[in-house]
């Protein structure tokens, strides 16, 4: 059993003239706003009621909004690898409660890594305080 009203306009729609008036102001005062920014000035500034998503599409229809899946994806440039091993360098530590001859010690552990060719240079090694020319 199909409907009568089959690709009939529906009951709920918005007039052309409110439709028509809308885009005039998107076009003329916020051409470069977002659906849900337009929705929000619209409702303060002019009285317009229109939900965004009704918005969205009025704005997809005449060309003022691009969808998210239609837009181009960003080109991002890889970064190329270093020709030097330890070229550029990461150290990373973490403050450890050690257990050392029966007394507890606080010491940091390091790894150090190499950004350029993407491998670790050193393990682990336990030192009393982080400062980069004891680890040189």
């Amino acid at each position: 059993m199909v409907s009568l009203k089959r690709g009939q306009p529906g009951n709920h729609r918005h007039d052309e003239k409110l439709k028509l008036q809308t885009l005039a102001l998107l076009q003329q005062q916020y051409e470069d706003f977002g659906p849900t920014l337009a929705h929000e000035k619209f409702a303060e500034l002019h009285d317009i009621h229109v939900s965004v998503e009704t918005l969205r599409q009025w704005m997809i229809a005449d060309g003022l909004w691009l969808p998210h899946a239609k837009r181009k994806p960003r080109v991002y440039q890889p970064r190329h690898r270093r020709d030097c091993l330890s070229e550029l360098v990461h150290i990373d530590g973490s403050l450890d409660n050690l257990l050392h001859r029966n007394k507890f010690q606080f010491k940091i552990a390091l790894t150090i890594s190499s950004l350029a060719k993407s491998q670790f240079i050193s393990a682990l090694q336990f030192r009393s305080h982080k400062q980069t020319f004891a680890l040189l």
